[in-house]
């Protein structure tokens, strides 16, 4: 920037030449010192803060723009060189010229070209009126056009909903008379249908009826068996239904001895019901009676063949006393569906309840091959008192054959 001569007087306020007093010129609008010079090439540095001289003059040389100049307790903005303020004429001419300039005009290469906006609204108008006539014109020559309109090759052929709803009607009502004829036919025809040569050959329902009653009634030789009257009933005597219940382990008559549980194992003993329907009790029995029972700790249960529990009651009471016990579980049940009567025990001296005889104590042999989740007799757990809601039948061990019923 070009550097500019400063050179003023200064007086004090009361008329005297201000000699020898500090000024300091400051950047505009801030607290930093500018730079000043002593010779107008700008080779000499100023200092600054400076002061005046005998006469109250202060003269530097400066960039040309804008400063503060604080003298005394006294500021003063400096405006200097092109930042000095210009004349009122110089403002007027400068105006007045740009006023009159068209070309290069706040970045418009030519005002002259410019539209006032009515002018502008004017011709929108005009092309809106004209561009809706046009399409108007368009509109109503394609509502009239009856080809190629849509992809359709010709509108004039197509039909009205309703018109094909009739048509529609017309056809089906058309092709069940059709149908009913045919149907009729076939009703009647007796020979080579649905690959009977003569259906009229074929028997009633009363003919096989009589056929069948008259094969059960017969005894010799029926099915390769000379007489069956001779047959022996294969259940046998006694039958669980004999003493009123839907399955038990084995014939009471051959639980003639007894055995102590394991405390707190849960014994199993599988049976399926003869009958479908809701088991009201559980029986199994006591043969030497239990000392102490663990209060809360002695339960009957029934379990399905997948291993939910599906019913419990507590059986504390029966451990100190010999017999039969009835113990009530309601639960439905499906006839020839596997079940385990669940029997958990535990007392300081725990009774000893029914079992088999003869090979009871080879609880292998007596389960034969049968897998774990199918054992007759088995156990499943340890150190409980409680009955588990779930058993994994999978981890089922053969265990004493005791006898357990169900009604």
């Amino acid at each position: 920037m070009a550097i500019v001569r400063y050179d003023e007087l200064f007086w004090t306020p009361d008329g005297s030449i201000a000699a020898g007093v500090q000024a300091v010129v400051y950047e505009h609008d801030t607290n930093t010192k500018t730079t000043l010079w002593a010779d107008a090439s700008g080779t000499v540095l100023q200092a600054n803060p400076l002061n005046t001289d005998a006469d109250g003059r202060l003269t530097f040389f400066i960039e040309e723009g804008a400063y503060w100049l604080h003298l005394d307790s006294e500021a003063f903005e400096l405006l200097l060189g092109s930042a000095a303020p210009a004349s009122t004429t110089a403002i007027t001419t400068a105006v007045a010229t740009h006023n009159a300039a068209t070309a290069n005009v706040h970045g418009i290469p030519d005002t002259a070209t410019l539209e006032t906006q009515a002018g502008a609204q004017q011709k929108a108008d005009a092309a809106q009126a004209d561009a809706e006539a046009a399409a108007a014109g368009a509109l109503s020559a394609h509502a009239v056009d009856t080809t190629a309109v849509h992809g359709i090759p010709d509108t004039g052929v197509l039909e009205t909903q309703s018109g094909a709803q009739s048509k529609a009607t017309a056809a089906q009502s058309a092709a069940e008379s059709t149908a009913a004829s045919a149907l009729g036919t076939h009703a009647a025809d007796t020979t080579a249908v649905h690959g009977i040569a003569n259906t009229a050959a074929l028997a009633t329902g009363a003919n096989v009826d009589s056929a069948v009653a008259a094969h059960s009634a017969a005894t010799t030789a029926v099915h390769g068996i000379v007489d069956t009257a001779r047959l022996a009933v294969a259940e046998g005597w006694p039958r669980p239904s004999d003493y009123g219940y839907r399955a038990w382990a084995y014939d009471p008559a051959t639980a003639s001895s007894a055995a102590m549980p394991t405390g707190g194992a849960l014994h199993l003993v599988a049976l399926r019901p003869n009958t479908s329907g809701s088991s009201a009790s559980v029986h199994w029995g006591v043969s030497v009676a239990g000392v102490t029972p663990t209060a809360g700790a002695n339960w009957v249960g029934l379990y399905d063949s997948s291993g939910v529990r599906l019913a419990q009651a507590g059986v504390d009471g029966d451990l100190t006393s010999t017999g039969l016990k009835t113990t009530l579980l309601v639960a439905s049940l499906s006839a020839g569906a596997l079940y385990w009567v669940g029997l958990l025990l535990n007392a300081s001296t725990l009774p000893q309840v029914f079992r088999s005889s003869g090979q009871a104590a080879v609880t292998a042999f007596l389960n034969g091959g049968l897998t774990a989740d199918a054992l007759r007799f088995a156990s499943n757990g340890a150190a409980l008192t409680t009955l588990p809601s779930s058993i994994v039948p999978g981890s089922n061990v053969p265990a004493t054959a005791f006898w357990a019923a169900i009604k």
